[in-house]
Parts: structure tokens; sequence; C-alpha cells
């Protein structure tokens, strides 16, 4: 069976790839960057899904679907985030179902419930807040959505939350960046608990569901799954051990209470409207709140439902990232 897996040159995308290769799988990914596996099941299509037509995607062979891509962050316009996130997908739900595909598999985020108050030990009852902080979360929210009402194929909706892991583009760069600028004060009491999920874990999730819609297909068909590590962590510790990994000693030099942050949020936002749209604010409310409250979530359904465990610790995690150093 080939897989055709979006995104394929971002972080997630790669590690699927990989695992998806070792299982013998056909692999067909597409990204706008190019990427490079060498391995004779592994095929490559350079396409930007936020411009191609209908016909384009028609034109690929695929029977099956792992649909990372996306376009993450906290700031920018809504049209750019809704024509990747929610556009995008709506066409490719489109296409895959005239094709008749045996699995849909989509990465949303925990975002998507994430409105204004902290989380601990949420469930997939959770329904979707009134009000989004950030565009991000919404247009992912209305994709998620497409996801979950489409009938004529199997589709099942993947929340893994802050994917970190060894080749991080993101989240550990920048905290780095900030730690050595001295730009990363401690927001919150340092109390609040999070979900974290590593990539290899995020990457694992996906084949297990994957392989259980092959075998089962109406078992899984309109459900989301929150997808996180063995246990939540206190937020800014785990930060601290997360750059401790890298050599740095992360000893916060201010310490901004999660209210106060909030509203400095709310007014760079004010401020940044009017610039342009790619200078991204110091702080943000959504931001303010990721960092400063709880928000982690029971993984017990995907473990019921497709047998879902991490693919290591955190501990082992930490000690790969031991091992690299970031630029």
């Amino acid at each position: 069976m080939k897989v055709l897996v979006t995104g394929g040159s971002g972080f997630l995308g790669k590690e699927i790839i990989s695992l998806l290769l070792k299982e013998n799988y056909q692999v067909l990914a597409i990204s706008r960057s190019a990427v490079a596996f060498d391995h004779p099941n592994f095929y490559f299509q350079s396409m930007d899904l936020s411009s191609c037509s209908e016909d384009d995607l028609l034109a690929l062979d695929f029977q099956a679907v792992i649909h990372t891509a996306a376009k993450a962050g906290i700031w920018g316009s809504y049209q750019d985030y809704k024509k990747i996130n929610t556009h995008a997908t709506e066409q490719l739900l489109k296409v895959s179902a005239q094709k008749q595909v045996k699995a849909f598999v989509y990465t949303s985020t925990p975002s998507v419930v994430f409105g204004q108050n902290a989380i601990e030990n949420g469930d997939e009852s959770m329904s979707y807040p009134q009000k989004f902080l950030t565009h991000y979360a919404q247009t992912k929210m209305l994709a998620e959505k497409a996801v979950l009402r489409e009938k004529r194929i199997c589709c099942v909706s993947l929340r893994p939350h802050l994917i970190w892991g060894q080749g991080d583009p993101h989240i550990l760069p920048r905290l780095l960046a900030k730690a050595k600028a001295g730009r990363l004060p401690q927001i919150g009491n340092a109390l609040n608990k999070v979900d974290i999920t590593h990539v290899k874990t995020a990457a694992q999730a996906h084949l297990q569901c994957l392989q259980k819609i092959c075998s089962h297909p109406d078992s899984l068909h309109g459900k989301a799954y929150f997808i996180g590590q063995e246990r939540p962590v206190l937020l800014w510790p785990f930060i601290k051990d997360l750059l401790a990994t890298q050599g740095i000693d992360y000893q916060p030099k201010r310490q901004i209470g999660t209210s106060l942050a909030y509203a400095l949020g709310f007014l760079f936002e004010c401020i940044y409207f009017f610039l342009p749209r790619q200078w991204e604010p110091p702080m943000t409310r959504f931001a303010a709140l990721q960092l400063g409250t709880s928000h982690y979530f029971s993984h017990q359904q995907a473990k019921d439902d497709f047998d879902f465990k991490p693919a290591l610790t955190i501990e082992e995690g930490l000690k790969e990232l031991r091992a690299q150093k970031c630029q």
C-alpha cells in the first residue's frame, strides 16, 4: 500500500516517513521543500498544498493518507492560516474520497480545545471553545471538523501536544536563542503541568492508527485522540532540562505572573496588528496562557482503541538530545 504523507519535509513528517519505510510501506511524500530518503519504496513530489488543484492531487498514486502539512505559529494573517490548514485539508479530503482511500489520518493539535482556561486531564469529550486566541487553533479546528464529519472514507484525527526530540527545528532552537539572549522570562509560578510528545511517539501513534484502521476499517472512524508522553511535566523545569541537554544552565532572570503576561500579550497584539504581519509580538495572550497555565490530557482512549503507548520515555528522549547540539 502506498501512503501519501503531506508535509514530508517537516519534523514530524520525516519521522513518519522513516517509520513507514521500516515497516515496508511505499511512501509518497509531498511538500514545498525537497526531502530525500535512500529507499526503493520512497517517492517525492514537489507540491504546495495551498495552491495545487484537485487535478494535481488526483494525478497522484496513493491508497492512504497521513496529513501533517500545516501552517503553525501564533501570528500572521487569518487567510494565510485558513488557506493551508482548512481549505487544503478540505480539498485533500475530497480527492481522497474520490480515490476511496483506505485511511485518512489527520495531524491535529490540542489547541483546538484550548480557550482561556487551564485544562487538567482533559479528554475527548471536551468541546471546542467559543473563542480562539490564535488563527492557527481556529483554522485547525475547522479542518478537524471537516475530517471528523467525512463519511465516505475512514478518517481519524490525532492531537499530539508539544512535539520535541532530536532534530527539532522549532521549540528547542527558539528556547536556546531566547535563553542565550536573556529574553526568556519565566511565566507563572512554574507549577503548571503540560503534555509533551516526543517526535518518535507522535510518529508511532500515526502508524498504529493507520494499521488499526486497515485491519478494522470502522473501529476508529470519526474519532479524535489526544497523544502525549507517559506523564505530563512541570513546564518550566522541563524547559530547564531541555536547555541543559545543550549545555545551558537556565536560571530565569525575571518572573512574570500569568495575568500580567496575558495583559502584556493583549497590548502587544494591539500594537503589532498595525505593523507588517511578519513581525511577531514578543508576547501574545495565547503564549501567556500556554506558558503559565496547565494543559494536559488523558491518553486512555488512544490506549484502548489502538494500543497507543509512547515510543520512548521522557528520560530517554532527553538522553538522545544530549548527543545533539543545536546551532
